[in-house]
C-alpha cells in the first residue's frame, strides 16, 4: 500500500515538472516573439 502511494506521488511530481518546462518554453517563446 505504502509503496503505491510513494510511486503515485513521484508520478505526479514528474508531470508537474513537465508542465513547468512547457510553461517556461511558452514564456521564452513570447519574449522572443516580442523582440
Amino acid at each position: 500500500m505504502r509503496k503505491n502511494i510513494v510511486k503515485k506521488e513521484e508520478e505526479e511530481g514528474m508531470t508537474n515538472r513537465h508542465i513547468k518546462t512547457i510553461d517556461m518554453r511558452r514564456i521564452i517563446g513570447k519574449l522572443l516573439y516580442m523582440l
